[in-house]
């Protein structure tokens, strides 16, 4: 399934004709401190695990079901840029 998931370096030099944000691809590789090999590693683990969850609809299949399961990535993970994770914070303290 893999060979189908958007290799990152081609998202980058596509433009984002790969439906991949190109700001995206860029935050994603500097988070691997620009090892695109561990890069897309982990992207690809990350897409798999999304087409098993609700964000894809059970019909999809194929590309669809690999386009949705990119869209809600991309998604979960921009947001998790805006919201950094910091145990530090109050907002990540459970009472």
């Amino acid at each position: 399934m893999a060979e189908t998931i958007p290799l990152l370096q081609e998202a980058l030099h596509s433009g984002g004709a790969s439906n991949l944000p190109v700001g995206f691809v860029k935050y994603f590789v500097k988070l691997h401190s620009g090892d695109w090999r561990l890069a897309q590693d982990h992207w690809e683990r990350i897409v798999e695990m999304v087409l098993k969850t609700d964000a894809v609809e059970r019909a999809a299949s194929g590309h669809r079901a690999i386009h949705q399961a990119v869209q809600a990535t991309v998604s979960f993970l921009e947001n998790m840029e805006r919201c950094p994770l910091d145990p530090t914070s109050p907002a990540s303290r459970r009472p």
